[in-house]
């Protein structure tokens, strides 16, 4: 249970990275980093989609398709100008994806309580 806690908490530092970098090219800031963030979050991504419970595997790859969507349009410069957040909807997402990984890493821990329960009244 501590590796999945520690994959799914790197997988929201990487995809909070990503996001930060798609943020920082919109704001004609620097992109250096914005190549290496999206390695790794898709890296993490494909990680931990591989134990993910099914739910949690939805919203892994709704917030990458979100991310890759809006790094798109900003890349492309495809942004209307009237948008002052091109990334809320991503934003959406990331919180989504938390929640579900919150999800199951609970149900995990209480599963994981009542094997040693039963375990130890053996």
């Amino acid at each position: 249970m501590d590796d999945k806690r520690a994959l799914y908490r790197d997988l929201l530092i990487a995809m909070h990275g990503w996001h930060d970098g798609i943020m920082s090219l919109w704001r004609s800031q620097s992109s250096d980093e914005l190549a290496e963030a999206r390695e790794t979050a898709y890296r993490f991504g494909i990680e931990a989609g591989l134990i993910a419970s099914p739910l949690t595997l939805v919203a892994i790859k709704d917030a990458r398709r979100g991310l890759f969507a809006v790094q798109t349009e900003v890349v492309l410069r495809q942004v209307p100008p009237d948008v002052s957040d091109p990334l809320a909807e991503v934003k959406e997402r990331l919180v989504k994806l938390e929640n579900a990984l919150r999800a199951e890493l609970s149900s995990g821990a209480e599963q994981g309580d009542g094997a040693r329960a039963r375990a130890a009244g053996a």
